[in-house]
């Protein structure tokens, strides 16, 4: 899989983090969902794994933060505020 920038970087908690990549988004679902992967969880992973292209990379980067969102994960960077 080609790594691409999540510009801005994602912000995200439990555990806290900053994440910069696809990589490290797909890498972050990994890790949070391993033993709980509902439809919405596995269509995630797969679009993330799956990105080709600068613009593949930014709808999975919003779908990552959506994801992130409906989890209350998503955390606002502190310059945002």
């Amino acid at each position: 899989m080609p790594n691409f920038a999540l510009d801005p970087p994602v912000h995200v908690g439990k555990p806290e983090a900053i994440v910069r990549s696809i990589e490290q988004a797909a890498d972050f679902v990994r890790n949070c969902e391993m033993e709980n992967l509902d439809g919405d969880t596995s269509g995630l992973l797969e679009k993330l794994q799956n990105v080709q292209s600068p613009e593949q990379a930014h709808d999975a980067g919003r779908a990552f933060k959506a994801w992130l969102d409906q989890r209350d994960l998503l955390l606002v960077a502190p310059d945002a505020r």
